[in-house]
């Protein structure tokens, strides 16, 4: 397997600050055309699809058998803390185990697995047709670029019969994901208002303290497993208990997926209301944007002979179900066919500060990759 030339594949894709659209289509743009040239060399046509999120990649090859393999990933990954810096800590020699920067693990690292898999049957003339599908905002929900990609993957190539995503997973088969609520609330003043309160409570913090005890009141009647607050001040001051005049605060709820319902939402947000009301004093606007992602199905029906060829490379896996939201709900909207989640980034890794990607685990997933497509899926 040519691991060092992916691994160096890797880091270009990391060194493409690939995080907002807006502001970085040139890293975007470039990539883009960095994964299209080196797919293009193993005999993959490609075409861009422009969304309004970034550009889309889809590639096909045809094969010798009259199966088809689709592999599909994302080239986005989230905004660096403060000061990170997109790569640390890299080395290329025989003895490098991991590859540090963001993306790495969420989800370039996937890109990377599927390369080295196609790469292998560069002189096999016995493969089924294979393709491919990267989207540019999966980051952000997917509503807008991934949602299109799909659509433009069922009109635009042969149905497949198999979908493999490879998104972080490792080292579990993910046949769906659990549903998730987001939430941001934001408030804006013409002028700072003070606070009786120590000067070390941001005014996120304090709608924090107010909203908590709301939420977790209300999660107690449903099978919520984890929720997410944070906070962003866009305008403060130095001043001892001055509330800045912009500020926002995030949730972020998971819940199960036997509890797919609306009424999550909308008693979630009628808490929220009910807390912020406090605040609506002195001009204070509050206005509060929410997305309902709902959990896809775990019960597809995943062929024998595809989870014992993970086994065969990954011996410790286990079939799971996703803690996030995944590109995966687009597909089973579309396809019939089995579709699950395998790929070599791992949840704890994914969007952490000194994120890294274990360099086996993308040798393992590529492996598992190869053998599929050998089999003919």
């Amino acid at each position: 397997m040519a691991v060092n030339e992916g691994m160096k594949f890797l880091l270009e894709m990391i060194n493409c600050h690939t995080f907002n659209w807006s502001i970085n289509k040139k890293s975007y743009e470039k990539c883009v055309f960095l994964i299209i040239d080196k797919f293009a060399q193993l005999g993959f046509s490609t075409e861009i699809i422009e969304t309004q999120s970034g550009p889309a990649i889809i590639g096909f090859k045809e094969g010798k058998k009259k199966k088809h393999l689709h592999f599909n990933g994302h080239y986005d990954v989230v905004p660096m803390i403060d000061n990170q810096t997109i790569t640390s800590n890299n080395s290329l020699n025989s003895k490098a185990k991991v590859i540090y920067g963001r993306g790495s693990s969420d989800m370039k690292g996937g890109i990377v697995s599927i390369w080295l898999a196609m790469k292998e049957l560069i002189n096999n003339n016995k493969y089924p047709s294979l393709s491919f599908s990267f989207s540019p905002d999966e980051e952000l929900g997917g509503n807008i670029g991934s949602k299109l990609l799909v659509e433009k993957v069922k009109t635009l190539l042969p149905v497949p019969d198999l979908i493999i995503i490879a998104d972080s997973s490792y080292p579990y088969l993910l046949t769906g994901h659990r549903g998730a609520l987001w939430l941001q609330v934001s408030c804006e003043t013409k002028k700072n208002y003070r606070f009786n309160c120590s000067s070390k409570c941001s005014s996120a913090f304090m709608l924090a303290c107010l909203i908590s005890p709301l939420i977790e009141k209300e999660i107690k009647n449903y099978n919520i497993f984890d929720s997410f607050f944070g906070g962003n001040c866009t305008s403060s001051s130095s001043a001892t208990n001055i509330v800045s005049q912009k500020f926002s605060f995030s949730i972020d709820i998971r819940f199960s997926d036997n509890k797919i319902t609306k009424n999550i939402k909308n008693r979630l947000i009628s808490s929220i209301k009910q807390a912020v009301s406090k605040f609506e004093t002195d001009g204070y606007i509050i206005s509060i944007k929410d997305k309902l992602f709902i959990p896809t199905c775990p019960d597809a029906e995943i062929p024998s002979f595809v989870f014992n060829t993970v086994k065969k490379f990954i011996p410790n896996c286990t079939y799971g179900i996703g803690k996030g939201y995944y590109d995966l709900r687009f597909f089973r909207n579309q396809f019939s066919c089995p579709s699950f989640i395998l790929g070599p980034g791992t949840s704890e890794q994914a969007h952490t500060a000194e994120e890294f990607i274990i360099i086996k685990n993308i040798t393992d997933c590529a492996k598992v990759y190869t053998a599929l497509i050998n089999n003919g899926c």
